[in-house]
């Protein structure tokens, strides 16, 4: 036996049921690895995005063996890691179906598991039909031996360290300056600071953390990071207030005086507006005061502000909700560590029980995102609608302001309906007004409008123009008098002789338009007789015939 475990007592084996349980629902596979210290069972999601991991000390187990060197069978799992301190270690990892895993350690109804038993063979002696299965032996109250031995696959362990690179930030940015500071600091904190460094120098993966080790005189905007520790308690109060099946994502705001949890749904329309989901949005407002700690990171340009201090980041509910609900079985408090970075970075919690560590990270939300500057920090926001703003130079400044008066075009204002008329207008005036407008209206060619107002009122027009010829005519320029009547016995052409062709021109038609009207009316009441010899009104004017 390469490895070899047990769990006696129940409330080991409800945390132990709980945790299988929770990490299937990340992956379908969950991923093991063996240490000397430790066993580490940990699962990601398909899209990268969420990751959980627990850690059970040897502590945990009744019985813990672990025997790396008689490996015989899957040596693909077995791997040598080493340390800060140049110390070789023998890992064994694998990889199982965490669904099967589920459902293999479920309660049993109506009885209790007395003693599980764990064990993986792979070693000189071990038959080729235990090769690589995980050896699973239940014992019940009722005297029942359950044994199930589900496949494994070797893998390599590549730990995704967040947690280890959030600490050791954590420190460098508040542990090594708390010597310096004149004012004494919570013997909790100090405690604390005191166990992140124990875990740093133990860690079987800290070569890569502490070699990159900086000084804390030498802080930059791009080593932010924010620490808060709470009650788990008072997680669990905002996840049952709240409708999580409902809301999809977590906003975190703490600032100085206040701690804000907002559940919230995001709203979707369509490009009518038409609202496809609503938005839903949940708050719950804690004072700082009921927090253990919490750090926040300042610079120059948030002391500035004339907004007070706030850090803001958001992430998805239903890891969230799943990590929450893990450690409600645990009786008694228990805190809960965050830290988190700028939107866009991975936030990280933890809870520590006993010989149980349990560790959620996952991705957040980049909408606002912090652009470092020096000592200065500045945040941009990106607007869908920027590229279709006008610009304009100054808000305050009328795009006419430099533009001079509105001067009228004196060739149009003969043409303009709004031109002012003089009070008394002269017979030259009216003359010439109607001479500009006889080829005004482009649409019907170039047609006088005298030949139109004759077709439409030729009696009127005849009229006038009979009186015309009595009267005297005048003209632009000059100013004639004559006799009342033209000379019509002159034989020569002259304007009485193109007058005598007009007039006898506007008889003729005269006389046609006459004939035109009385012809009309004659037909009007022949059709009227018509109609009155005709059947009644509902009657055809032809009677249906039989053979018709």
């Amino acid at each position: 036996m390469i490895f070899k475990a047990s769990i006696s007592s129940n409330q080991s084996h409800t945390v132990w049921r709980k945790v299988i349980q929770n990490l299937s629902t990340f992956h379908e596979d969950i991923r093991c690895t063996i240490t000397p210290r430790e066993f580490i069972i940990w699962s990601m999601n398909s899209t990268d995005t969420s990751m959980s991991q627990a850690r059970f000390k040897c502590g945990f187990f009744e019985s813990y063996e672990f025997r790396p060197e008689e490996t015989v069978f899957g040596e693909d799992g077995l791997q040598q890691v080493q340390d800060q301190q140049l110390n070789v270690h023998k890992l064994y990892s694998f990889k199982i179906n965490g669904k099967l895993l589920a459902i293999l350690f479920r309660k049993p109804e109506s009885d209790n598991i007395t003693t599980l038993h764990l064990a993986i063979h792979n070693g000189a002696t071990c038959p080729e039909s235990l090769a690589n299965r995980f050896q699973i032996t239940i014992h019940t109250e009722s005297l029942m031996v359950k044994e199930y031995g589900p496949n494994i696959v070797p893998i390599k362990y590549d730990p995704i360290v967040i947690n280890l690179r959030y600490k050791k930030r954590f420190l460098d940015v508040y542990g090594g300056s708390c010597e310096d500071q004149e004012e004494q600091l919570d013997p909790r904190l100090l405690e604390m600071f005191k166990a992140f460094d124990r875990e740093l120098t133990q860690s079987y993966f800290n070569s890569d953390i502490l070699s990159t080790g900086k000084r804390s005189n030498a802080l930059t905007p791009e080593d932010e990071i924010n620490y808060l520790c709470c009650n788990h308690q008072l997680l669990k109060n905002f996840i049952d207030s709240c409708n999580t099946s409902a809301t999809e994502e977590v906003k975190v705001e703490v600032s100085i005086s206040k701690l804000c949890l907002t559940a919230f749904t995001k709203g979707i329309y369509s490009k009518n507006n038409d609202v496809l989901r609503n938005a839903i949005r949940a708050t719950n407002i804690v004072g700082t005061n009921d927090l253990e700690h919490y750090c926040l990171f300042t610079t120059a340009g948030d002391e500035n502000s004339k907004r007070p201090l706030a850090k803001a980041i958001s992430f998805g509910m239903k890891d969230f909700k799943n990590f929450v609900n893990m450690a409600a079985f645990w009786r008694g408090d228990q805190d809960v560590n965050i830290w988190f970075c700028r939107p866009g970075d991975p936030i990280f919690m933890e809870l520590v029980k006993d010989d149980l560590q349990l560790e959620l990270v996952q991705v957040t939300d980049s909408g606002d995102a912090v652009q470092p500057m020096g000592s200065k920090v500045t945040v941009t926001r990106n607007s869908p609608l920027r590229n279709s703003v006008v610009k304009v130079a100054s808000p305050r400044k009328s795009p006419l302001k430099n533009k001079g008066p509105l001067t009228p075009n004196v060739a149009d204002n003969t043409h303009s309906p709004l031109k002012p008329k003089s009070l008394f207008t002269t017979e030259d005036d009216e003359m010439q007004e109607r001479q500009q407008q006889r080829w005004k209206n482009p649409i019907r060619g170039k047609r006088r409008l005298d030949d139109e107002d004759q077709e439409t009122h030729p009696s009127a027009n005849y009229e006038h123009q009979q009186h015309a010829e009595t009267a005297a005519h005048r003209t632009q320029t000059t100013i004639e008098w004559g006799d009342g009547r033209p000379n019509l016995t002159n034989d020569g052409p002259g304007p009485g002789a193109a007058l005598d062709q007009r007039g006898m021109l506007r008889q003729e038609k005269k006389k046609f338009l006459r004939d035109l009207r009385v012809q009309r009316g004659k037909d009007h009441q022949a059709q009227t007789g018509a109609e009155d010899e005709q059947f009644g009104p509902t009657q055809k004017d032809r009677p249906k015939g039989l053979f018709d």
